[in-house]
């Protein structure tokens, strides 16, 4: 929990009021709608907190996109339904570094709290009494869980649900219940002004259908460069692999570098096949180059490592270098802080 020290931020009264409960050291339940500040008001709280923190996830990209670990990666956590309870083996499978950062950590950042399974929940509260030593839910530490329970649910395959008998999201575990964090909900939206707009959204938040007279007043003819969007990576795959045989010319095939333990979670695939004159959407962030996660450009060469286009109306051509994403655990380093390192790379 290495941090450059910056001036406070000034944060609006709500998210004052919210600041003062995490600042308490009891357990915490943050939510809101999408843009109402949790995620500035969880970064102010990284600065101010007083404990040692980190900051984890369910998912490899939600890890990614709050410069945390992954909760199965950090906490030894096998996938698929865990009963560490009845299985002392897995319970004792555990790095000794990694249980000794546990035992002396204070504050657990949990985002994306929507996404934890309640199976998942309690298998960390049992890991956490494993590394404090004692039977206080989640070890005694504070626990800080960020997330919006209207956004996505846990990911349940086949029989699973059965299985945990319809528990299934993390509020529904006896860990939750026997933790009992504060409850703090932030209304005010700062990311979008439109009012009109705002209140759609919030319908189709709580699946109020009559925000759909609202949003089809922003509907368009559709274009030809049109980015399509559909329910499934399948159907996506399919109708980009038809878009591409469409152009003319040889493909190029651009394949991932993989080392160490496997990077989940991002939205690339391990081979990317393009041709020139390919529309591309980019899913990363380089401001200094030109292009941010989101950003729509056409191919206009293909290098060995590189890909160069053009975004927009912008006649200027940006070449696209390759990035690499990492598997991050914290870790101790050798003066005793706690911070990322990483375990493997997706190139």
């Amino acid at each position: 929990m290495v941090l450059n020290m910056i001036a406070p931020i000034k944060l609006a009264p709500e998210q004052e009021s919210a600041m003062r409960k995490l600042l308490s050291g009891k357990p915490v339940f943050l939510t809101g709608k999408a843009g109402s500040g949790k995620s500035t008001l969880i970064n102010e709280f990284k600065q101010r907190a007083k404990g040692s923190w980190i900051v984890i996830a369910p998912t490899g990209k939600a890890a990614l996109n709050v410069d945390g670990a992954t909760i199965h990666t950090q906490m030894s956590i096998p996938t698929g339904i865990t009963p560490f309870k009845t299985d002392q083996k897995r319970l004792d499978g555990i790095a000794k570094d990694k249980k000794d950062l546990l035992a002396n950590i204070e504050i657990i950042i949990v985002d994306e709290v929507s996404m934890v399974r309640a199976d998942l929940l309690e298998a960390m509260d049992q890991r956490m009494n494993h590394a404090k030593g004692n039977k206080l839910p989640f070890g005694g530490v504070q626990m800080v869980f960020v997330g919006d329970f209207y956004q996505l649910p846990p990911v349940v395959i086949g029989d699973e649900k059965n299985q945990l008998n319809n528990k299934i999201f993390a509020f529904q575990s006896n860990s939750w219940d026997a933790l009992k964090p504060l409850f703090i909900e932030l209304n005010e939206v700062h990311r979008q002004k439109d009012g009109s707009f705002l209140d759609a959204l919030n319908k189709i938040r709580v699946g109020d259908k009559t925000a759909i007279t609202e949003i089809n007043k922003y509907v368009r003819p559709q274009q030809e460069d049109a980015v399509g969007i559909t329910f499934t990576n399948k159907n996506a795959a399919e109708i980009n692999d038809k878009m591409l045989a469409s152009l003319p010319g040889p493909i190029r095939n651009f394949n991932a570098k993989l080392s160490g333990q496997p990077v989940s979670g991002i939205s690339v695939a391990e081979k990317l096949a393009l041709k020139v004159g390919a529309q591309i959407i980019t899913v990363v962030n380089n401001v200094d180059a030109g292009y941010v996660n989101g950003s729509v450009g056409t191919v206009v060469k293909l290098d060995k490592d590189s890909i160069f286009a053009r975004f927009g109306k912008d006649p200027k051509i940006i070449e696209l270098k390759q990035h690499v994403w990492d598997n991050m655990t914290w870790v101790k380093n050798k003066k005793g802080q706690i911070v990322l390192k990483s375990s493997g790379k997706f190139t």
